[in-house]
C-alpha cells in the first residue's frame, strides 16, 4: 500500500525531500538504509524477501519510489518491483532516462500495478501502472502520491472505493501539513516530515499517514525520509522501524559520505 509525500524543488539546498510511510502484509521483514554497490552507488532500505527497495537514490541524486496501484487487474506479479528500481537505479543517472525506461510496455508487462515517482534535481515525473501507462510531470511543489491513482477508466465500487476513502484521507491530510512547512530552514522542514510521519489526523487507523489496523492483514512496517542535497555528500536519510509514533527515526546519513570516500559502510 504506502503513502509518499515530495516536496520537489522547494527546501532550500535540497531539490528532492520524501517521505515514505510503508504499508505491507504482516510477516514481512525489512533492513534499515544501507549502500548498495553496483554501477553506481545507491542508498536505500532493503526488503528482506525480494531484496529490493520501495524508497531510494544514488549517487547521481536520481531518486525512484513506489506505491501500490489498487484498481485489480495483472495478479500474480513475475518479478518485485523493487528489484526493478534497484536495477533502474543502477542503470540511469537521470530522471528522463529512467522514466523512458519505465514505460516501456515491455519493461512494465512482468509487473503488478503501481505508481513511480521518479525525480533527479532539475526533472520528476508520476508514472502510473494501471490498465495502460500515464506519465504526470512534476512541477515544484508538495505532492502525496498512495495506494490508488484515480483515473478515468476505474469504478468506484466495493473494495475499490474502500480502498479510496482512507488513501484520499491520508492524501488529503498529508497536503494539509505539508503547507506549514518552511523551505527557508532545512533542518525544520525535516523536522517537520518526520513529525508528519508520526500524524493521526482525525483519527488514528486505515486513513492515518502513521497507519494502524490491528485486526488486518496490513501493518506499518516503517517510515523513511530522503532528502536529495544540491552536492549528494550533503544529502540525508532518516529510517523508523515500524509505527514512528510508537518508534524513533534514525540518521543514516553517514553511510552516504562514508560511501562516497570509499568506505564500507552497510551491504
Amino acid at each position: 500500500m504506502c503513502t509518499l509525500i515530495i516536496l520537489f524543488k522547494l527546501i532550500r539546498g535540497y531539490p528532492i525531500v520524501a517521505l515514505h510511510a510503508r504499508y505491507v502484509r504482516r510477516g514481512s521483514v525489512e533492513y534499515p538504509p544501507r549502500v548498495i554497490r553496483g554501477e553506481r552507488l545507491i542508498f536505500a532500505p532493503i526488503d528482506q524477501r525480494s531484496q529490493g527497495t520501495w524508497i531510494g537514490f544514488n549517487d547521481e541524486g536520481l531518486l525512484i519510489a513506489v506505491t501500490d496501484q489498487e484498481t485489480g487487474g495483472r495478479g500474480g506479479a513475475r518479478r518485485s518491483r523493487g528489484r526493478l528500481i534497484l536495477e533502474v537505479l543502477d542503470r540511469f543517472e537521470d530522471a528522463k532516462s529512467a522514466a523512458d525506461y519505465l514505460q516501456q510496455d515491455e519493461v512494465r508487462r512482468s509487473y503488478r500495478r503501481a505508481n513511480f515517482a521518479v525525480l533527479d534535481r532539475e526533472e520528476g515525473w508520476h508514472i502510473i501502472w494501471d490498465k495502460r501507462s500515464l506519465r504526470r510531470t512534476l512541477k515544484e511543489g508538495v505532492y502525496a502520491i498512495t495506494n490508488l491513482t484515480m483515473l478515468p477508466w476505474v469504478k468506484r465500487t466495493g473494495a475499490i472505493e474502500e480502498t479510496w476513502r482512507y488513501a484520499r484521507e491520508r492524501e488529503l491530510r498529508a497536503l494539509e501539513l505539508a503547507r506549514d512547512i518552511d523551505p527557508t530552514d532545512p533542518e525544520g522542514a525535516f523536522n517537520k516530515v518526520l513529525e508528519i510521519a508520526r500524524d493521526h489526523g482525525r483519527r488514528r487507523g486505515r486513513g492515518s499517514i502513521c497507519y494502524h489496523r490491528p485486526s488486518g492483514e496490513w501493518f506499518q512496517s516503517s517510515a523513511t525520509m530522503v532528502a536529495v542535497a544540491e552536492r549528494i555528500e550533503d544529502s540525508r536519510i532518516f529510517y523508523c522501524p515500524g509505527n514512528p509514533c510508537e518508534g524513533e527515526f534514525r540518521d543514516y546519513s553517514s553511510l552516504i559520505g562514508e560511501a562516497l570516500r570509499g568506505g564500507s559502510g552497510i551491504g
